[in-house]
Order: structure tokens, then sequence, then C-alpha cells
């Protein structure tokens, strides 16, 4: 066996992206002239790196002193990684090759933007492996990626794979699913074949949300929920003190409330809001429950310990939210980030926290029923999911920045109002099936006296009978014989109408999904590859 180089003359200690000793004082790097033989070569054959996952803003007057050595892959609200991607490529030599695993965030983002433009533009990624919702690394929290590139001018195709498992062999994945793509600075997206001449289809044929009349607002922002966010209970102590207080409370859904077609619960917010110029000691009740916070904390000065800074007073929610009234309207509602992208149509005045944004139309030329079912449907999921920014646990992160360019599919008015009455029967079918099941969940609750039941136990109906008793063993609930023949005769009635009116709901997911295949203009064959997805 040959003996491996000695390489203790070449492990060195410095920051890598700072050369100015003014700046970075004795850990200041100069590659140059640290490595003078390798750049008498014109610089490295290769440099490989797990470089470091640190938000740019986060870094304080670091990042600022960054900002001001011409890194083009700069932005505030990038990651500091974009800046190793373009320190790595300044020291390879002509044609040497870089091979770098950082998170993948930077492939759709707007603050990727410069990084996207710089590797399509001065060098030549070659292969980009993606691991959307694959924990890579234990203790990280990531979606990672691998990019490989060559120090030359780019060819126009880089070979691209999203590995979807758990796998060892990332050779034989790469050599069977791989596409090539030609990128540029707008969104890297790594899309197999079959999937991308869907999300084509939808393009050709769709117009994009923002082009339409309509508008997308981010719920509520407070800057300190512990004092906005109340219960029932807070609420009519509230009234109770000051029948005013009434006018400033309204309910409030959020994110994890929203499911397809419903609203499984929701809280109350004081809705101080400083585009309604409140005078605060009109409601003194709500001043003395907010005052109980502490108006240090409550204060919007930037303070240690405060919220931060801006022109609000210290009773007042954190945005602005000059919008306020398009809670009022018909809308749809949706989460911001979510694994299983649902929307529901809601004209009950409901607000939204942050965790959540509405949408409304401008005029009666854009059907919120019909958008519904669309968004609700199996191929506006896929382009959620391509589209839009993973968050790990295969979530996806459904901004206005990124939603306003789904495409709407071309209708007709027979079309858009057929999809709004599928809207109309799937939220009924939903409703029934919520009541239905909760009513089964508070009786068995009542009667065996459980605070609250386990995940099977709420989904009741989809046990056999003997399954039901087994989990309710499970919390210390045992029946008498004759207990269990009474309770079997209603347990099999009510869990008949339940799958009954699941099947119902599954038939009219699939009436929606048939009929946005046709209006995307899906083949036969791209059908059943999009109902296998």
């Amino acid at each position: 066996n040959r003996k491996l180089n000695d390489l203790n003359n070449n492990i060195k200690c410095g920051n890598s992206l700072i050369d100015d000793p003014a700046v970075a004082g004795d850990k200041a790097f100069n590659w140059q002239s640290e490595f003078p033989t390798v750049f008498a070569k014109g610089g490295f054959d290769a440099v490989i790196g797990n470089p470091p996952y640190v938000q740019l803003q986060s870094m304080g007057e670091m990042s600022d002193i960054l900002s001001k050595f011409g890194y083009l892959t700069y932005n505030k609200g990038a990651d500091l990684y974009c800046l190793f991607y373009e320190r790595g490529c300044q020291i390879l030599k002509s044609k040497g090759y870089l091979g770098f695993i950082t998170s993948n965030k930077w492939l759709r983002v707007n603050y990727g933007e410069g990084l996207r433009k710089f590797l399509s533009t001065k060098v030549n990624p070659i292969k980009l492996i993606d691991f959307p919702g694959i924990p890579v690394f234990a203790d990280a929290i990531v979606d990672p990626h691998i990019l490989i590139l060559t120090n030359e001018t780019y060819q126009g195709k880089t070979e691209t794979c999203a590995i979807k498992t758990k796998t060892s062999d990332l050779e034989i994945v790469f050599g069977t699913d791989k596409t090539t793509r030609e990128f540029t600075a707008e969104s890297w997206i790594i899309v197999p074949p079959d999937e991308s001449r869907k999300l084509e289809k939808m393009r050709l044929n769709g117009t994009e949300l923002e082009e339409l009349p309509l508008n997308i607002y981010r719920g509520i922002l407070t800057g300190y929920n512990e004092a906005f966010y109340i219960d029932e209970e807070t609420r009519k102590k509230l009234i109770n003190a000051d029948a005013r207080s009434a006018e400033l409370i309204k309910p409030m859904v959020r994110g994890r409330d929203i499911s397809p077609y419903e609203i499984t619960g929701f809280e109350y917010l004081i809705c101080t809001f400083p585009s309604l110029n409140l005078d605060i000691e009109n409601y003194p009740a709500i001043k003395e429950h907010l005052l109980s916070f502490g108006y240090d904390r409550l204060k919007q000065t930037g303070d240690n310990g405060a919220r931060k800074k801006t022109n609000g007073k210290w009773f007042e929610t954190q945005d602005s939210i000059s919008y306020h009234k398009e809670f009022a309207k018909s809308k749809i509602i949706y989460p911001n980030m979510t694994s299983v992208f649902p929307f529901t149509y809601d004209e009950s005045q409901l607000l939204g926290n942050d965790k959540s944004f509405i949408l409304t139309v401008q005029d009666d030329s854009v059907s919120l029923l019909f958008l519904t079912a669309v968004f609700n449907s199996s191929l506006a999921k896929l382009w959620i999911w391509w589209n839009c920014p993973e968050l790990g646990d295969n979530r996806r992160e459904i901004r206005k920045v990124y939603f306003e360019h789904f495409p709407v599919p071309h209708a007709n008015e027979e079309q858009s109002a057929m999809l709004a009455q599928c809207t109309i029967e799937r939220t009924r079918l939903t409703t029934s099936l919520e009541n239905l099941t909760s009513k089964f969940q508070r009786t068995i609750q009542r009667k065996f006296s459980l605070e609250e039941l386990p995940g099977k136990l709420q989904k009741w109906y989809l046990l056999s009978y003997a399954e039901f008793i087994k989990e309710l063993a499970k919390k210390k609930v045992k029946l008498s014989l004759t207990e269990e023949a009474e309770w079997e005769a209603y347990f099999l009635q009510e869990a008949k109408q339940a799958l009954a009116l699941k099947s119902e709901i599954e038939k009219t997911d699939k009436e929606i999904d048939r009929m946005v295949y046709e209006l995307y203009g899906l083949t036969e064959e791209e059908i059943g590859i999009a109902e296998g997805v």
C-alpha cells in the first residue's frame, strides 16, 4: 500500500471569505499567498465542501462587511453558503471541479437569484442531485442537494435528479431518473420528465394568478401572539367587563386549522390594527388585558425584550393591516406552510393569522368556488410540490411570491360553474362527515370520561368493531358483554354513515380531478401518471 502524502503543511486556518487584515485581523486569509504553488498552476484541481448554513441577516455587522467585498452572490436575505460557492469557483483552475452539498433553498427563492445567475453565466454546472424531504443529515433539519460544476463557460446542459427515497447507490438512481436542463437566473426546478410535461401543459393552458383580477394577502402578524390571541372564555370575560370589547374581538383561524374544504378550529384575535387609528382608552377592558402582559413587552421600539421597532403604538398589532376589510369578503384561505396543500372557501368573515393567506377577487369575472376546486385538485398539488420551496417533512411554503405564478386553467362559463358546484358539494359532504364523527367522539369521551382521544379513535369509523374495542381497552375502558352488544349496533350504524360520506368525498375528488385534467389538456396517458403520483 502506498503511503499517503503528508498534508500537515496544507491544513490552514482562517477566514476563507475575507483577505483584508483590517477586517479579519490575523484570520484574514489570502489563498494565493497561502498556496503559491497551487496558484502558479492556475488554482486548485478540485474544491469540495459542506459550507456553513448561516443566514447573512443573522450575522449583524459581519453581513454588512461581506457586502462590501464585491461578491456577485451576496444578498442580505441569503445564506452564507452562497458566497462560498463564489469563492470556491474563484480558487479553481480552468476546467477544475467543484462539488458542494448545501441546503437547496437557493434553487427557487428570490435571494438565490444572484447565485443562480452566477452559476449559469460564470461556470458550468454539470450535475445537480436534489434530496427534497430526505433527511441526509441526522442532526440538521434541512433539504440538501449536491452540485458539481466545472470552471468553464456554461454548456447549457445540467444533468439533474431528485432523490425521493433513502438510497446508498446514487449512481444507479441518477442513471435511471436523470433529466437534462438548461438553467438561467430563474428558479431551478428539478422535475422528472413525465411530471415536467404535465407542468408544461398547465403553463400553456393557464393564466397566472398575478394576471387575474384578484388579491392575495398574508394573515395578521401581531408580534406577540400570547397577548393578542384569546380563547372563548377570555372573550366572554372581556365583553362582560366592557361591551365595546366585542367591536375588536373577531374569530381567527391559524394555518393548522385549515383543511381541504373546511376549517377545523379557531381562536379569537384582538384587532387593534394600526390602520384603524384606535383610541385604546375607549376599550378599557382590552387595555387592561394587554397591559397584563407588560407595557415594556408590548411596546414596538426594538428594545431588548420588546417587539420589533415599528411606528405602531404599544397596544397595536405589529403589521398595519390596511387590508383588514378584505377578511370580511368571500375568500379562499390556505396555510403558508403545509404538506397537505389545503384550500377552503369562506364567507363567514374569518380572520387568518400570519401562518395563512387569503385570496379575494376584485370582480365577478373570477369564481372563488371554481378556484377552490382547482386548487384542491391533484394537478394543483403537483404544481405546488415542484414550484414552492421545501421546508422539510414534505412541507412546502405557499407564499404569495411563489403561488401568484400558479396557472389557472382556461374555462368557459359552464365548466367554471360545474367545478364551483363541486366545491359546494364537497364542502357539504366534508361538513356532514365532520359533524357525524365529532358527535361520535364527544359521545365516547362523555360516556367513558376520556379527555383526549388517540389518533385511531379520532378516525374511529376506519376501524372494525373489534379494533374499536381494543382501542378503548388501551384507554382502560372495559365493557361488559351487554354493553358491547349495545355499542356494536350503535358503532356499526354510525360507521356505515361515515364511510358512505367518505366514499362520496372520494368520488367528488375524482370528478374534480377529471375536469381539471381536461381543462389543462392532459392525455389519457398523462392522467394515468398524474393519478399515480
